[in-house]
This record gives structure tokens, C-alpha cells and sequence, in this order.
């Protein structure tokens, strides 16, 4: 199994409470790690559930504050970028669905895979975008 990729200060973006967030989601994916070490095949299920169930709450309230910044910010792809948080939430979506007809291993594995793809080119990518419209004192 793959380990999830941990927090790095290269994927700050420059604004405070986004990337204390941001820094968040990494730390929640990284629970479904601890899946593994559970012996009950069922307690791994709902450990898992929970900690997708957690991901998404967190994810769709990071969203929420990061679009209210772009708007703040009259940020001019806002509506591209808001697509993208949409389709991100469908996968975590998708994810969770496949946990009762899933092996566990191959869900943890799965999140490493959104992790990597999702959260790190989405952080480096886009939301570096917006980095570079946030003025100094904002």
C-alpha cells in the first residue's frame, strides 16, 4: 500500500486560514492510514467510512471559505475553478460509495491516488493561481 503523501510548506499558497486548511484535508486523509491496523474487517469499514465522511465535510467547508476568497478577491476564473471543486467532491463521493463492495486496501489506495492527483496538483496548480492574485496585506 502506498502511504499517503504528508503536508509539505510547498504547497502553501499565502493565505493564512486556506492554508491552514488545506494542511487539514492532507492531515484527515492521512487518518485512513490507521485503517490497516485494525483486526475487525467491520470496525475497518466504519473507521474508514468516517474518516471519508470526515474528508468530505472538510473538503466542502474548505470549498466554501476558499470560494468566498476568490470572490473576495473578484478572482476572474472563478467559475471554472468552483466546476473543479464540484468534481472533486463527486469523487470523494464515489469513493465513499465503494467501500461496502471494495476491498479496504484498494479504497486506502484509491485515497493515496485522489491525494496525490486531486489535493496536490489541485493546490499547486490551481489554488496557486489564486496565490498570485492575494495582495500582500489581504
Amino acid at each position: 500500500m502506498n502511504k499517503l503523501i504528508k503536508w509539505n510548506d510547498k504547497f502553501l499558497i499565502g493565505h493564512k486560514a486556506i492554508d491552514k486548511q488545506h494542511k487539514k484535508l492532507f492531515e484527515i486523509a492521512q487518518e485512513a492510514n490507521s485503517v490497516l491496523e485494525i483486526n475487525d474487517i467491520k470496525q475497518q469499514e466504519e473507521v474508514l467510512k468516517n474518516v471519508l465522511k470526515e474528508l468530505y465535510d472538510y473538503v466542502e467547508y474548505h470549498f466554501l471559505a476558499e470560494e468566498q476568497l476568490m470572490e473576495n478577491l473578484e478572482y476572474r476564473d472563478i467559475d471554472k475553478h468552483k466546476e473543479l471543486h464540484k468534481h472533486i467532491l463527486d469523487e470523494l463521493n464515489a469513493l465513499s460509495d465503494e467501500i461496502s463492495h471494495t476491498k479496504l486496501s484498494e479504497i486506502i489506495e484509491k485515497l493515496s491516488d485522489f491525494v496525490q492527483i486531486v489535493f496536490v496538483d489541485h493546490i499547486t496548480i490551481e489554488d496557486q493561481k489564486i496565490s498570485d492574485t492575494i495582495p500582500k496585506s489581504f
